[in-house]
């Protein structure tokens, strides 16, 4: 990694959301950095900012500054923090693939967990409850389980993928595992390792 610290900037938010991943995978890799809490109050005005100054052309978050360079969106952070630290991305292009493929579907459980927590639809809540989520969390499940001697994707190494999973887990508080028993697993070991308990206790309170 370079010398100079990451800087995540992100909502201000008693839960994980996107920028929840860039900070889990930093945290497990030592990584000291400095994270930018903006209030909704403010982001308006942050940003037309963004866009007029083409930091993030269509005015999203999260945004990385990292040895003067801006970067943007959620995947195309972790994917550079993978090449600049050398590790969480797999050894070979199949593994590589394997956790793009992952991501994708974490990705999906995001966007599916968003909508209904942001959701003032009964139905919509209901839907995700009964419905999209038990189909997102076997999905996820038998992707677990294609490795053996897990408990993370690629086995017993974590790749960035993992971090998203566990990122959407703390936000989503699913009631219980036990019907999915990789999935289980891969929760209780992310949430031993010692970044991550260093990060889960020091955190800005929920």
């Amino acid at each position: 990694m370079s010398s100079s610290t990451p800087v995540i900037t992100y909502f201000q938010l008693d839960f994980e959301g996107r920028a929840g991943a860039i900070y889990l995978l930093l945290s497990d890799a030592g990584v000291a950095y400095r994270r930018v809490d903006v209030p909704r109050s403010d982001w308006p005005t942050l940003q037309k900012q963004l866009i007029a100054n083409d930091a993030s052309p269509n005015g999203t978050l999260p945004i990385m500054e990292l040895d003067g360079r801006t970067y943007v969106h959620q995947l195309p952070i972790l994917r550079v923090l993978v090449r600049h630290l050398g590790k969480y991305g797999g050894n070979d292009e199949d593994e590589a693939y394997e956790i793009d493929s992952f991501a994708d579907l974490v990705a999906d459980y995001h966007s599916a967990w968003s909508r209904a927590h942001w959701s003032d639809d009964d139905s919509i809540k209901t839907y995700y409850r009964d419905e999209s989520r038990p189909r997102l969390l076997a999905g996820i499940d038998r992707f677990l389980a294609r490795r053996k001697g897990g408990p993370y994707l690629l086995g017993d190494t974590p790749s960035y993928a993992d971090f998203m999973l566990l990122a959407v887990l703390l936000d989503d508080k699913p009631p219980a595992l036990e019907g999915y028993p990789h999935l289980k697993a891969f929760s209780e070991a992310m949430r031993q390792r010692p970044g991550i308990v260093r990060y889960l206790t020091t955190r800005p309170a929920e």
